[in-house]
């Protein structure tokens, strides 16, 4: 083993947990690799891989979306690879310890023949044949605290691409991190929005929109980096896929990361927006990798990897739109250079909003800005029937365009500053400087470790120039300070009473200050320039003082003999300050030698000298309850404390009802006294007027209460019960048939379930010739179908019966008939 190289993949989540995949390149593993290719001759053939990428979307709490995606070359590629790669084998380990958690099978769909293209007027169309198979499935995991690395592996690339080394020998990992839930509760990849073209034209220029977009909104940050290797030519479908780390595809000479193509416009993509541009000079095929991230409140979340092969190939085109620009110029006038090829006619667009007089239809035009500020020109060309077209950025700058700027740090110091300079400024071919304290200017040398050694403020100056560039001079300046070390002192000023002390500062040189007793942790300590410290009691304290200037401080401890004179306190202890009269209140104080107690209790009563235990409020009202202390030989003569009582007389809650069962009608009879504020709870119907009334719908028993002056101090409830019955007409029952014999079945005719506290009734019964044969005002009398007064027997047949209703309360009238069949 000649060597080995260690990389290191980290990816921080939002919480700030890093998460470090290391992979190992072993000098040794390429000389195997040509081996095994050398003596598995069929493998060398299954080089198909043109690119892929593998994503997931949530679907919900503890179930993902897996899409792998992989482009396939239908040109070069082996048919019978191809077709292996029917089921994909894609293995989820754990982001921390590496540890296989499961693998999956998946069949795929597909194949779809991409046909992105990328040029208006190409006669020769290349042979670039790309095909998109998707792999696509629903499963359950958990990232809990460690996160999922999702991955699949196949070997091989083609032979054929030209920024690789050893091309047939490498293969492709794709891969993602589902982050932990700890960290990132929900996340779903950012997922490329198209794919770039099959082919790319030598000396053509390309300008692709590759971005993406991101289901949770997050900020996308992309990138050009390189791909990961992944499969070897003995085990070129692992089954499950390797656990990280992984290894990135080695670039051939002369590629680098910043030069992955070659071509008069490098490969570069914006970072901010996506788009690519690149113009190859030479034919051949590039593998590439494109990587967005996804960044949450600033921290990374995670990462989507594009894994693809550019084409390139010489291209018969009619006609092609190209131009060169400055990325930047310094004044108003604008030259563009034409770069296209086979033109007709041409149409320039500079890009200033507002106007369509913007344009020109020269070759190489000249436009004159008005205006700082970015502006997107676009050129149209045309031949015969084709139109092609480009377009470019370009930056206008009327003001400054080089920048002077340094970091000193520290920037101030005691008593004597060092300080280090780092020059951060644009570079230009002349600069100086002034470090404002009276040494010589340095020139083109810059200082690194500085000294200033008295105190002052010192304005440092730095001064660039450069006769190349719009403007040939800046200056950038900033103040460092050394200051004055401040003298901490203090004497005791004031005694005040009850413990406590004001001091007075006599600190030179300072402006913020910190007090402390030490050792008396409950004591507070202060930051007033004089503070007030109550000590609580007498006696020696020591007393430390922090004068600071800035960040500069001096310190000083002094022993002090405290004085102790109590203060007068007249606060009130009083329980209860409100309810119903006659009120008692508990009043305790603190009592105080030598000290008058008067007591002005509101009522009209006065009290001298006098510790209340319990006093009794026996008027209703507010009243202020003032306690007065009188001692003059304290620090105050005199301290007075009020508290205020509220009384209120209790209400009477009384209520009686009445009741109609014919209507139902419940009427409250209000029986209270001093009450103004009702609420009725009825069979849980809540009432505020002083006499409710309401209607029953059937029988019930009810619980009803009253409670006065609810939200007062002073709050009254009565509660009772009653049973009500509620007459209904609707039970009414009235046959049509029945069987006069006195065998006791069916023997007498009447009406049933009649309510004749609540009802009069009238029955007439008449035969088929409209005669009377029964008139009827009781209804518990009955007819048996006989007359009422000769008892002779009416014969069996149909009868007619008329009857009339009243109810007793509200005069309401009722009138129902029907024929009566009587049978013997």
């Amino acid at each position: 083993m000649s060597g080995e190289t260690v990389i290191n993949q980290t990816f921080k989540f939002n919480t700030g947990r890093i998460f470090t995949l290391k992979m190992k390149v072993r000098a040794f593993l390429i000389p195997i690799m040509l081996l095994m290719a050398m003596t598995f001759p069929d493998v060398v053939k299954a080089t198909h891989i043109a690119g892929g990428e593998i994503y997931y979307e949530y679907v919900r709490s503890g179930r993902y979306r897996i899409t792998l995606k992989l482009y396939i070359d239908c040109e070069n590629g082996q048919q019978g690879a191809i077709n292996t790669d029917s089921i994909a084998i894609i293995g989820f380990y754990n982001a921390d310890t590496k540890d296989l958690i499961d693998a999956e099978e998946i069949s795929r769909t597909g194949p779809n023949r991409i046909r992105e293209t990328n040029y208006s007027c190409v006669n020769n169309q290349p042979r670039a044949c790309v095909d998109e198979y998707t792999y696509q499935f629903e499963k359950d995991l958990d990232p809990g605290s460690d996160g999922i690395v999702v991955t699949f592996q196949r070997c091989c690339r083609n032979g054929t691409i030209s920024n690789l080394q050893n091309p047939q020998n490498l293969g492709a990992t794709y891969w993602c991190v589902i982050p932990p839930t700890t960290e990132v509760t929900q996340n779903s990849s950012a997922i490329y929005n198209k794919l770039p073209p099959n082919f790319l034209c030598t000396d053509a220029p390309l300008v692709f929109d590759h971005s993406a977009s991101d289901a949770d909104g997050d900020s996308l940050v992309y990138s050009i980096v390189r791909p990961f290797n992944g499969g070897n030519r003995v085990d070129n479908r692992p089954n499950p896929p390797r656990p990280p780390d992984y290894n990135r595809v080695p670039l051939s000479t002369p590629y680098t990361i910043q030069d992955m193509m070659g071509g008069s416009v490098k490969l570069q993509i914006n970072d901010s927006t996506g788009e690519l541009r690149v113009t190859p000079d030479k034919v051949g095929q590039y593998v590439v990798g494109i990587l967005v991230e996804e960044f949450r409140n600033g921290e990374l979340v995670g990462w989507t990897l594009r894994d693809y092969q550019f084409n390139v190939f010489v291209c018969d085109l009619t006609t092609q739109a190209n131009f060169i620009n400055p990325r930047r110029i310094c004044n108003d006038s604008a030259q563009f250079s034409d770069l296209s090829k086979d033109v007709e006619k041409y149409h320039w667009d500079f890009g200033v909003d507002g106007i369509d007089y913007d344009t020109s239809d020269v070759a190489e035009p000249l436009w004159l800005y008005t205006d700082e500020g970015t502006y997107k020109v676009t050129l149209k060309v045309q031949n015969g029937n084709c139109i092609d077209s480009f377009y470019n950025y370009i930056t206008v700058v009327f003001g400054d365009s080089i920048y002077a700027k340094y970091i000193a740090e520290p920037d101030s110091a005691c008593d004597k500053l060092t300080t280090l300079f780092t020059n951060q400024s644009d570079k230009t071919p002349y600069w100086r400087w002034d470090m404002d304290d009276g040494s010589a200017p340095l020139i083109n040398t810059d200082p690194g470790e500085y000294v200033f050694d008295e105190e002052g403020t010192y304005s440092v100056r730095l001064i660039i120039e450069d006769s190349t560039r719009c403007n040939i001079r800046d200056t950038f300046i900033r103040d460092l300070v050394v200051h004055v070390v401040p003298e901490a002192d203090f004497e005791i000023g004031e005694n005040l009473c009850d413990g406590q002390v004001r001091f007075d500062n006599q600190s030179t040189f300072s402006n913020v200050w910190r007090w402390r007793v030490i050792g008396e942790s409950d004591i507070d300590s202060s930051v007033n320039e004089d503070p007030v410290i109550d000590f609580k009691k007498g006696g020696k304290y020591n007393i430390e003082l922090i004068s600071r200037n800035l960040n500069c401080a001096d310190t000083v401890v002094k022993q002090m003999d405290i004085p102790y004179i109590p203060t007068l306190d007249a606060t009130i202890n009083a329980k209860p300050l409100q309810g119903c009269v006659p009120l008692p209140v508990n009043i305790s104080v603190m009592t105080t030698d030598s000290a008058i107690h008067y007591w002005d209790m509101g009522d009209g009563n006065i009290f001298v000298d006098t510790l209340f235990g319990t006093y009794f409020y026996t008027q209703e009202g507010s009243f202020t309850m003032k306690h007065i202390i009188v001692d003059s030989t304290s620090c105050n003569t005199a301290d007075t404390a009020e508290i205020l009582v509220n009384t209120k007389t209790l209400p009477v809650a009384a209520f009686d009802y009445k009741y109609d069962p014919c209507t139902g009608v419940l009427q409250l009879v209000d029986l209270t006294q001093n009450g103004t504020d009702y609420l009725w709870d009825i069979g849980g119907k809540k009432y505020t007027t002083s006499a409710p009334k309401l209607t029953l719908e059937e029988d019930t028993e009810i619980q009803m209460s009253l409670t006065l002056d609810s939200g007062s101090i002073c709050p009254a409830t009565y509660v009772r019960k009653g049973s009500f019955r509620v007459s209904q007409f609707g039970d009414l029952f009235i046959p049509n048939v029945f069987t006069p014999g006195y065998d006791g079945m069916n023997d007498c005719f009447t009406v049933g379930n009649l309510d004749a506290d609540c009802y009069t009734f009238e029955m007439k019964i008449y035969n088929r010739w409209g005669e009377l044969v029964f008139e009827n005002l009781d209804a518990l009398d009955c007819w048996r179908g006989e007359s009422r007064y000769t008892h002779k027997k009416y014969p069996a047949g149909v009868y007619f019966g008329v009857y009339k209703f009243k109810n007793i309360s509200t005069g309401e009238e009722y009138e129902y008939t029907n024929s009566i069949t009587l049978i013997r």
